[in-house]
């Protein structure tokens, strides 16, 4: 089991961002955090990283650099491109869904509007990571 997961978080919204790592901290598993409003500021942060992260949860539609743009850089990345990336995002339409796996994405959800799905989508995206 690994000590910490390292997540990179890419959201403009702040309160999606707590909700989701609120989740995070109801299981028995250590996160520690980076977060990003877009893209650009991702691949900021991701280049300021020592290593990797473990797990990148991405949203979709943000100011300056979409999710999608993002996913695509980082699948580019020899270092990065076997980092699992979950979307997380509003949309539910096919087209965007679609895009995402192209791209790389390991798991697509739309985002739930109940804690207690979120929770059960938290539990999930941590089989993507040795927990």
């Amino acid at each position: 089991m690994q000590a910490t997961i390292n997540i990179l978080m890419i959201d403009d919204d702040l309160d999606d961002q707590h909700l989701i790592e609120s989740a995070f901290k109801r299981q028995p598993v250590d996160c520690k955090w980076t977060f990003a409003s877009d893209g650009l500021e991702g691949l900021e942060k991701l280049e300021s990283l020592k290593s990797p992260p473990d797990l990148v949860l991405l949203d979709l539609n943000m100011p300056r650099m979409s999710g999608f743009d993002f996913l695509l850089a980082l699948k580019r990345k020899v270092m990065t491109r076997m980092v699992p990336v979950i979307i997380l995002s509003t949309s539910s339409l096919p087209q965007n869904v679609a895009r995402a796996y192209q791209l790389g994405a390991s798991q697509y959800y739309v985002k739930p509007n109940k804690v207690m799905n979120l929770e059960a989508v938290v539990s999930d995206i941590l089989k993507f990571v040795a927990v």
